[in-house]
């Protein structure tokens, strides 16, 4: 019986693990940095700068935590000696939306009634892309 319990222990401890979100790079290396700026938004950099690569991080159930995405975003930054990232979410609908249709007909009486309900999804995926930056000093 001990063993059953210590089993469903590590079992559940480890659904609530949150793994490290794997990312691929794309891009060119330089010496590695210390310190990174973290942008969401491209207006926000006061710096010139130029894009020095692209990472494109892998989320799954365990990886859902966006803090985690840019933990990783940031060391990557520093091995690569970037000076700086700009993590962009983006959107994309589905080719088309799915229409579900329910009704039913009863008997009432001498006469009939149907009711009915439609449902509308239009199913799309959202994800995320790393610029990695170089500022540029003149």
């Amino acid at each position: 019986m001990k063993i059953l319990y210590i089993g469903l222990i590590c079992f559940l401890s480890s659904c609530a693990i949150q793994v490290t979100p794997k990312m691929d790079y794309l891009g060119a290396n330089y010496t590695p940095t210390k310190e990174i700026d973290v942008y969401v938004d491209e207006r926000s950099i006061d710096h010139q700068y130029k894009i020095i690569g692209k990472g494109y991080p892998h989320l799954n159930i365990f990886t859902q935590s966006i803090e985690k995405l840019q933990e990783t975003a940031v060391e990557k930054a520093k091995k690569i000696g970037a000076n700086a990232i700009l993590i962009k979410d983006y959107y994309t609908p589905s080719m088309g939306a799915q229409a579900n249709s329910f009704y039913r007909t009863d008997s009432l009486g001498k006469g009939t009634i149907t009711t009915g309900s439609t449902t509308i999804t239009n199913d799309g995926s959202m994800g995320f892309i790393v610029l990695f930056l170089k500022y540029t000093y003149q």
